[in-house]
């Protein structure tokens, strides 16, 4: 099994991973893990969650694209009762069979459709399998082939990027290294003038 770091490594520069490993933030959800007081490891990657993803990032989307479209919205889960109640339940009702949610798709299993009560989870993603088709290699190669860029991100990593014949098979990596890209031409632009 590869170290969370493993596919970071490749990705970056040695210099510039060196570099990011020294900042703070890198380690945030590693350091979350040390302090929690569950004995097992799976435990110790959801309290992590709840205190670093859930807080930073889920609830803030949510708040943000609620405010955003004028919408008051419930988190109906976050309540320090479930919280405290969903600590109890031991791990092997929680997930099982290699689904999670365990218990609450059986509570609502009379409740919800079969369609919804094992379809898979779904987040705030933005449809990017769709936004990429074959035909935006031009678009990602202009991003992903800049100087900028390419003095972060191995060279080697991208061009195996380019040189996937399924690019909408790799939209999640590849949107967010042209959003990057497109950030740093941008900055390098402003810094040039």
């Amino acid at each position: 099994m590869h170290s969370p770091d493993y596919e970071k490594k490749e990705m970056f520069r040695t210099s510039f991973f060196e570099q990011m490993r020294e900042n703070p933030a890198w380690r945030i959800k590693e350091d979350a893990m040390k302090d929690s007081i569950s004995s097992r490891y799976l435990d110790k990657v959801m309290e992590a969650d709840i205190r670093t993803l859930l807080v930073d990032d889920m609830l803030t989307k949510v708040d943000r694209a609620s405010m955003r479209a004028s919408l008051e919205v419930r988190v109906p889960f976050i309540s320090r009762t479930v919280f405290e109640a969903a600590q109890r339940i031991p791990l092997e009702y929680k997930i099982k069979d290699g689904s999670g949610k365990y218990i609450l798709r059986d509570v609502l299993s009379n409740h919800i459709t079969e369609e919804v009560r094992l379809g898979k989870k779904r987040g705030f993603s933005i449809p990017l399998s769709t936004w990429f088709k074959d035909d935006q290699r031009e678009f990602a190669g202009d991003h992903l082939n800049s100087q900028a860029i390419r003095e972060i991100i191995n060279p080697e990593f991208l061009d195996a990027i380019l040189d996937s014949s399924n690019l909408k098979s790799l939209s999640t990596r590849l949107w967010p290294l042209v959003m990057f890209s497109s950030w740093l031409n941008e900055v390098h632009a402003k810094i040039n003038r």
